[in-house]
């Protein structure tokens, strides 16, 4: 996640939670009494034991898991799989996770592709990173 690497500084460090007046010049409010860190740049790492029956380990931002679960993502790989479109697992990751997101907000597909990127987006869904690795090639 960028954040954790780069950015949010503010949420990081409070010699970064700047004064009011940092708005004006293109910085996000201030947190009034920071308690932080907020954000760290150290990674979730989470340590699953596979088996030769494993095909594919998906590795995605919390964007996609906030969404769809680790079940629900090897049911999508199966499926594909299946359909030899393996291909398109991420395409079709991201789009189940949208989907999902979309009914969590009451909008359609349709309403939530008119959202332009920036904080309501974000209220909407999260940004979502995914990577595929096959296992047996």
């Amino acid at each position: 996640m960028p954040t954790r690497a780069i950015g949010d500084l503010r949420l990081k460090h409070p010699e970064f939670n700047f004064h009011e007046s940092s708005e004006k010049h293109g910085y996000r409010r201030s947190i009034p009494v920071f308690k932080g860190p907020y954000i760290t740049h150290e990674p979730d790492i989470q340590v699953i034991p596979l088996s030769s029956e494993d095909k594919y380990l998906v590795m995605a931002s919390d964007g996609l898991w906030d969404e769809i679960s680790r079940k629900t993502s090897a049911k999508v790989a199966t499926r594909l799989a299946k359909e030899n479109a393996i291909d398109s697992l991420m395409k079709t990751l991201c789009q189940e996770a949208l989907k999902q997101a979309a009914k969590n907000s009451g909008i359609t597909m349709e309403q939530l592709s008119r959202i332009e990127p920036g904080d309501y987006r974000r209220q909407v869904v999260d940004d979502i990173t995914i990577f595929v690795v096959d296992l047996k090639n």
